[in-house]
């Protein structure tokens, strides 16, 4: 390049790129000129043409009225710098080997890459993308940014004493971007340290914006909660539960209840609801025990989108709970029948369980797999109390379970009674097959019923029979019916009779032959406890 001879005068220099060396000396030359092929020339230029003319005519089409807004855009001027000066060398043939900075079209190609994306989400109706979106243009941010820097690096280098390759630039421009610093590498010319500076302005300036950007996408994405992808619809089992409002005593209600079934354990529980979040339901969504089998989608059952995320038509079912917050309660029932309907038209044979509040609401989600009337069943509970005192209690805690440990830790004796019995639960057990009632074969129901409580604990309130003219089920069907081995025994216990492990204690005589447990609330105990 015509570059002058090193003075003899300079100090020697070393392979070694830690020794320092003078950057007085800069070849000017090396930086304007390059060895640029005839081949490479002619390619150069004919992209250069198309690119040209390309961005002339989008700035026709783009045009509004306002010329100035079209050439002082950033992307038109980094075309006319990247390409005029091609077209120029066609009519002067010494400025073919003139320097042209042509890394700086990655910038352009960013840019149509961002169009790109932005017209793929648009053809595919792609609306949850933002996220994404930010993300690519963070990562070919970076990237645009660091090609820059090597090129432009190793360039400039050229002009000193000791040239770098492009391997030895990235290496250079990667340690000064992450601020560790080694110093084996460092630029010895001041155009080239120059360049570095204005690099590491321009990435102060630009990556901070991205990173904000692609923050409060995150946060906001985080509002609307996850999705529930179809790959995970199709390996595992959800159910969906629809709420107005997530109130966390609500929400933890079902949880417990769900969850308290054992065939339940594996499913997967996604709550849809157009309220976010609040704080005690964020802390209860990040306790390890729900963390990984609940997820909150933000989003209403009315939309299609909705459901769709929500994988509403893979789900084992849809639990749709009355909206407490409203005053009227038709008014409440209407948007749970809306709900209702909606679900029914984008998922029919997803099973619903609905809960409304009036009985005249009832018809019109009949379809539905049950339907829980929260008046209707409220006031013939009462009913019935008043009836029979201490029924609304009994089937309270029926309805809730609980592993009888409530009320332990009380000082007052009918506290640890009370939350003692509340761990009963209504099961039920072939009398040919069970310990409990077996040997109650061809006795009377109140008899079986007496002994069994004196004897085990456990309380006998029914039995299912197969008996012509009768009821499938009979609540204590008195002493005028006897025992049958193929009678299904429904009982109250702690546990089942399954679970429960005990061998049949010496003592009196209950007056048919068979021993009689001496400590009956030690069987009990024992029982719970296993």
């Amino acid at each position: 390049f015509d570059c002058p001879p090193l003075n003899a005068s300079l100090p020697k220099v070393f392979d070694d790129a830690s020794v320092d060396r003078p950057s007085e000396h800069i070849y000017w030359k090396a930086i304007l000129w390059v060895d640029r092929p005839l081949a490479l020339w002619g390619v150069q230029v004919s992209l250069s043409v198309i690119s040209l003319l390309e961005a002339l005519l989008i700035a026709y089409l783009g045009y509004k009225g306002n010329v100035w807004q079209q050439f002082l855009s950033s992307n038109f001027i980094l075309e006319l710098v990247n390409n005029v000066p091609f077209v120029v060398t066609l009519f002067w043939a010494p400025l073919r080997n003139l320097f042209i900075p042509g890394f700086l079209n990655c910038w352009l190609a960013k840019h149509a890459l961002e169009n790109m994306f932005n017209d793929l989400h648009r053809a595919m109706q792609r609306s949850q993308s933002a996220l994404s979106q930010r993300l690519m243009v963070l990562s070919a941010t970076l990237l645009c940014l660091i090609f820059t820097s090597v090129c432009g690096f190793q360039h400039f280098q050229r002009s000193g004493n000791h040239e770098v390759d492009l391997f030895k630039s990235l290496y250079f421009v990667v340690v000064t971007f992450s601020t560790v610093g080694y110093g084996d590498y460092r630029p010895d010319v001041w155009p080239s340290q120059l360049f570095m500076v204005v690099m590491i302005c321009v990435a102060l300036i630009v990556l901070p914006t991205q990173f904000e950007q692609l923050a409060y996408t995150w946060m906001e994405r985080q509002k609307l909660g996850g999705t529930y992808s179809m790959h995970r619809a199709q390996s595992e089992k959800h159910v969906v539960v629809c709420n107005t409002t997530l109130r966390a005593d609500t929400i933890m209600d079902f949880l417990n209840e769900f969850y308290a079934h054992p065939l339940l354990q594996d499913f997967y529980v996604v709550l849809l609801s157009p309220c976010e979040l609040d704080a005690t339901m964020k802390m209860i969504l990040q306790v390890p025990m729900w963390a990984q089998r609940v997820i909150y989608i933000q989003g209403s059952a009315l939309k299609d989108t909705d459901l769709t995320r929500a994988r509403m038509n893979a789900a084992e079912a849809c639990f749709i709970l009355a909206a407490r917050n409203y005053v009227d309660r038709c008014a409440a029932d209407e948007h749970t029948i809306l709900r209702s309907w909606a679900v029914r038209d984008f998922a029919p044979n997803v099973p619903q369980y609905v809960q409304i509040f009036r009985p005249e609401n009832k018809v019109h989600v009949a379809f539905a797999e049950h339907v829980v009337c929260e008046d209707e069943f409220k006031y013939a509970l009462l009913a019935n109390n008043c009836l029979c005192p201490g029924t609304s209690t009994l089937v309270t805690l029926l309805l809730h379970t609980s592993r009888g440990q409530e009320g332990q830790t009380s000082a007052e004796e009918w506290h640890r009674l009370y939350g003692k019995c509340s761990g009963n639960e209504i099961y039920h057990i072939r009398l040919g097959d069970s310990r409990f009632f077996g040997e109650y074969e061809g006795k009377s129901f109140t008899y079986a019923s007496f002994h069994s409580h004196r004897k085990y604990g456990v309380a006998l309130v029914g039995v299912q029979t197969d008996i012509p003219d009768t009821w499938p089920i009979m609540l204590n069907p008195g002493p005028s019916y006897h025992m049958q081995s193929s009678d299904i025994c429904f009982y109250m216990n702690i546990t089942k009779e399954e679970n429960s492990a005990f061998l049949p204690a010496g003592g009196e005589d209950d007056g048919i032959g068979r021993p009689r447990s001496p400590n009956v609330s030690t069987l009990q105990l024992h029982m719970s406890e296993s």
